[in-house]
């Protein structure tokens, strides 16, 4: 029976559960069967009956995405990994405006290094 782990972000939703096994041949109906156990998942799993762009949906390690999507087939024992995107942290682009808005204090002119030359005696 494939096996769906649940990212840490989710398992509030699935009931606690770092993992849920389903019985489906495909992703699709694994994902159905999931959201069918723990409605609240619904939305966050499946939006509009395909993958939200921020979910991203692994069997044995191979991106669904990349195979036959939902339609993947899923084998006895195989592991369906949900893996959110993960985003927060500052907007960098927001900062590096905000920098280059602020006003920069004037360079002062540095004195040329002198170029010494050692004369020949003579």
């Amino acid at each position: 029976m494939p096996q769906i782990r649940i990212p840490p972000v989710l398992r509030t939703e699935a009931g606690g559960n770092r993992s849920v096994a389903v019985d489906a041949a495909t992703v699709r109906e694994a994902l159905d069967a999931l959201v069918g156990e723990y409605p609240a998942l619904d939305g966050r799993i499946l939006a509009d009956g395909a993958l939200p762009t921020f979910l991203n949906v692994f069997v044995d390690g191979e991106d669904v995405r990349l195979l036959a999507g939902l339609d993947t087939e899923l084998r006895e024992g195989s592991t369906v990994l949900l893996l959110p995107a993960v985003a927060g942290g500052s907007d960098s682009a927001t900062i590096l405006l905000e920098n280059a808005k602020r006003p920069r204090p004037r360079q002062l002119a540095r004195p040329r290094p002198r170029c010494l030359t050692k004369l020949a005696p003579g």
